[in-house]
This record gives structure tokens, sequence and C-alpha cells, in this order.
């Protein structure tokens, strides 16, 4: 008898533990997918301009980097969401226009050492950026996957906002 008590009691105990481990779980619903998008496409990013450079291929298309400037707009707008939803400020702010300036913040940052990286380390001619023209346009390829990312998100609000801990 007294073995089948002590049994219930550890039983109890170890559900009751469970129970709390499961609500603390729950708790923390972050949207990871949107953390590993913005990672997995800084890699592309990178992967992608690595390649044009170690192959060359700006000698033969200067706008190669189109792809990773685009790449690159969506793992910023992807990673902002994600810091949005995880610290639960996406129903207090507009996060389509915090996500967007956050967009243009970082993309003339990244603009901006390039410019600074050509001052330092020698480069051929065709791969010497002229900030006004290539510059922008890479901010706007970069603000155009924002966008992209931005019209995919809100397709999916709904869902979000129901999948919500």
């Amino acid at each position: 008898m007294r073995g089948r008590k002590r049994f219930r009691r550890l039983r109890s105990f170890r559900n009751k533990y469970l129970r709390r481990r499961v609500q603390k779980l729950k708790h923390v619903c972050v949207h990871n997918e949107y953390l590993i998008l913005a990672l997995f496409l800084w890699i592309v990013a990178l992967l992608v301009e690595l390649t044009a450079r170690v192959y060359d291929l700006y000698r033969i298309f200067p706008d190669v980097d189109v792809i990773s400037h685009f790449a690159a707009g969506v793992a910023i707008a992807a990673f902002l969401f994600w810091l949005f939803v995880r610290h639960h400020l996406d129903k207090k702010y507009n996060v389509n226009l915090y996500i967007a300036i956050g967009s243009i913040i970082v993309s003339i940052f990244w603009e901006i050492i390039e410019t600074v990286q050509e001052w330092f380390f020698y480069n051929p001619a065709y791969l010497v950026d002229i900030f006004f023209w290539d510059g922008f346009f890479d901010i706007i390829f970069a603000l155009l996957g924002t966008f992209v990312f931005l019209v995919y998100i809100n397709k999916k609000k709904n869902k979000i906002n129901k999948k919500r801990c």
C-alpha cells in the first residue's frame, strides 16, 4: 500500500512538472521560421556575392549582385519581423512601416561600407561602384525584396494571429 501512495505522489509531481514545462514552452512562441529564413537568405546573399567575385562574374554580367541585394532585403525584413513578433510589438506598432524604414537604413549602411571598402582595398575598374547609380539601385532592389516579404506576411497575417501564444 505504501509503495502505491508513493508511486502516485511521484506520478502526480511528474505530471504537474510536465504541465508547467509545456505551458512555459507554449508561452515562448517566437515564430523562429522567420529567423531561420533570414539567416538562410543572408547566407545565400553572401554566397552569391562571393561566387560573383571568385568566378569574376561581374565582368560578364555586371548586375549579378541584384540577386544578393534582393535576398538581403528579404532577409532584413524577415529578421525585423521576427524581432517585432518576438517582443510582441507587432500589434502595438505599424510593422510594415518600421520594417521598410529598417530595410532602407541597413541597405544604406551596407552601401556606405562598400564605398569605404573601396578606399582601402584595390578593386579592378569594373568592380568600382559609383555610389549614386550602383548604390541607389542596390538599395532599390533590397527594398523590393522587403516589399515582397511584406506582401507575403500581410497575406499570411490571419494565420500568424491564430498561431499566436
